[in-house]
Order: C-alpha cells, then structure tokens, then sequence
C-alpha cells in the first residue's frame, strides 16, 4: 500500500529478480570495443589527416593552365577575332620553404590523430577487461553467497533436527537461523523457520 501511495501506481511494484549473467569469453567483447563509436571516430580523424598531407605535398608539383574564350561581339579593331586560347605553367620555385613547412605541419597533425587512434583503443581494451573482470568478480561473489545460504539453510536444518532430539537448545537453532536472515527485497532473502 506504502508503494503504491508514494509511486501512484496501481500494479504491485516488488522487485522482480533477475536471471543470473553468465560471463562470456573476453575477446568478443575486445573486438566489439575496437569498432566503439569512439574508437571509429578516431579512426576516421585519422584517416581524414593524411588529406592535408597529400594536398600540402602537391603544391610542389608545377600547375599548368588552359583556357578559351569565344566573344560574340568585340570593339574594333579586334572584331575580326572571335575566339582566343592560352596557355600557361607556373613553377613554385620561391615557396619551396613554404611548402615544406605546410608538410610538416601537416604529418605532425596526422600523427597525433595516430596516437589519438592509439590512445582510444588502448582506454576502450583497459574498460573492457576492467569491467569483464567486475562481472567475473562480482559472479564469483554471488555464487560463494548463494553457496553460503544452502550451507546456512542445512546447517539450520540440521540444528532444528538435533533440537527436536534435544541435543541442542533453541538459542542454537535461533543462531543458525540468524544468517538466513536477510533485509526485505534482498535476492538471496529466505523466510526463517521457527524451530519446532
């Protein structure tokens, strides 16, 4: 009623347990982390960078230019010439310094994207086997408690037989029952039995 006056909800709200995960092999999770949304984005910064590189390292390469033009009316004295063509090349041989220093910058900066890619890959297969390793841990622990209470459970079972035969006291029993007691809602919670 409690639940229900403080959620405003009419449907009984309990926890409903769980299945128990079970642990999978670490490398699917490892190759399932190498295509991380982070990870791909640094993988394309790295693959856009040597743009730069390749389009500073052309601007050594000589530029040749052709163009045309057609006129459909001229003043006088060039009327007669409807149309005309020229060629040209340039050659950058005073910016070869210029360039050069475009091209350092410019593998610098794809560099640093490679160890960004690198820097990336190795924090998303740290978290990974950090968080497999919780989850074996952490399974580990829930099986030892779940061993834990069946023990408890026959162990209070096996006190509530030797007080029915009276070779224990029923402050024993109480106290075999005490680790079966469990806060309300917990997962491995079992009701104690009264010694009879």
């Amino acid at each position: 009623i409690i639940e229900r006056f403080l959620t405003g909800l009419e449907e009984d709200v309990s926890p409903v347990e769980l299945p128990q995960a079970s642990s999978a092999p670490l490398e699917g999770f490892l190759d399932a982390a190498r295509g991380r949304p982070d990870v791909e984005g640094a993988r394309r910064d790295r693959d856009a960078a040597g743009y730069p590189v390749t389009i500073a390292s052309r601007q050594r390469w000589p530029v040749v230019n052709f163009d045309g033009n057609y006129y459909l009316y001229r003043p006088i004295p060039q009327d007669r010439v409807k149309w005309d063509l020229t060629l040209s090349a340039s050659l950058p041989l005073y910016t070869g310094g210029l360039v050069a220093a475009q091209v350092r910058a410019a593998e610098a900066a794809r560099r640093s994207t490679d160890q960004a890619l690198s820097l990336s890959l190795r924090r998303a297969d740290t978290e990974v086997r950090s968080a497999h390793r919780n989850l074996e841990s952490s399974l580990s622990i829930v099986s030892a408690l779940v061993e834990a209470a069946r023990l408890a459970e026959e162990n209070s079972q096996a006190q509530s037989d030797d007080y029915r035969s009276g070779l224990v006291s029923n402050l024993d029993v109480l106290g075999s029952i005490t680790p079966l007691c469990r806060p309300r809602g917990s997962p491995l919670a079992r009701p104690a039995s009264r010694p009879s």
